[in-house]
């Protein structure tokens, strides 16, 4: 399993917001950070602003903070958020003799389920450390 491009980026969008809680940061500075196209960077601004996990100030004095405590910011929303609603197999796409009888799609679906519950076990202050910070910092 592979998360989208998106995920990656909202989540790296969240790691350095975090890190830098005592100011506003800009797009651009976090396109450069992470090496992100800014117009790519923009669209994952403006779905977490829209959905809560950050806010966002226009104008010459502006830039993004984060909109809630870090520790109420769980990944596994985060990555709800940013994923397709596909499957992970498509028995419905294919035309397959063994759908009737097959368990391979129970089988995935569990282990979606386990996967997204995992990830609501962390929030983002759980995943950013001292390390990480200084690197941002640096």
């Amino acid at each position: 399993m592979q998360i989208a491009k998106s995920t990656d980026y909202a989540l790296r969008v969240l790691i350095y917001a975090f890190s830098k809680q005592r100011e506003l940061v800009t797009q651009q500075e976090i396109a450069d950070f992470f090496d992100i196209s800014r117009e790519h960077l923009r669209k994952i601004v403006h779905e977490l602003a829209k959905a809560g996990f950050l806010v966002t100030r226009r104008g010459k004095n502006g830039g993004i903070a984060l909109a809630r405590l870090a520790s109420e910011i769980n990944i596994a929303e985060v990555v709800i958020l940013f994923e397709t609603k596909a499957p992970l197999i498509d028995c419905d796409g294919m035309a397959c003799v063994l759908s009737s009888n097959c368990r391979l799609r129970s089988v995935f679906n569990e282990a979606d389920r386990s996967f997204m519950k995992s990830l609501a076990k962390y929030s983002l202050a759980d995943i950013v450390n001292d390390s990480t910070q200084r690197l941002i910092f640096a």
